[in-house]
């Protein structure tokens, strides 16, 4: 049985989602601010629905460094992303988040949505200067060459 790997979405639409256990991240439960959600978190954790992991500062910096395009991802997406690597195999990410969605993707991790569709494309990006041109396969705000503004450029897209 697939271990369900829930992020904030998921976690506010767990009555969505079959079977449990569910896991999730105490970065992800920094997400969940609002008193009635919590005491909704905290039902879940009481009853053993729920099991929550510790990932460290330096697992996350460690994994946003892997990843080539992480700028737009949060901590708490990150820590998704390792705890989905410890589990291993046979382990689903539940998200709505399509930037998630589609780093999950290019590395192979299985997800779905909550209660939107799943992505059906990824996406690769590359960072282009504005002014010379010249491309980075990681991201600046300033090219080093020319001192032009870098953006985020698609590069690839294909299905999933």
């Amino acid at each position: 049985m697939a271990k369900k790997i829930l992020d904030a979405a998921g976690l506010f639409k767990i009555n969505l989602i079959s079977g449990e256990p569910f896991y999730t991240t105490y970065n992800v439960l920094d997400e969940v601010k609002s008193p009635v959600e919590r005491e909704i978190v905290n039902g879940y954790l009481r009853s053993g629905k729920l099991k929550v992991f510790e990932i460290s500062n330096e697992e996350i910096e460690n994994e946003r460094k892997t990843l080539k395009s992480s700028e737009r991802l949060s901590d708490s997406d990150i820590s998704v992303i390792v705890l989905a690597k410890k589990m291993g195999g046979g382990s689903i990410v539940y998200t709505d988040d399509y930037e998630l969605q589609n780093t999950l993707s290019n590395l192979g991790i299985e997800f779905d949505g909550v209660k939107v569709n799943k992505i059906k494309k990824k996406y690769t990006w590359i960072y282009r200067c504005t002014s010379c041109g010249r491309v980075y396969n990681n991201r600046i705000e300033v090219c080093p060459v020319c001192g032009g503004r870098v953006k985020r450029k698609l590069k690839s897209s294909g299905s999933i």
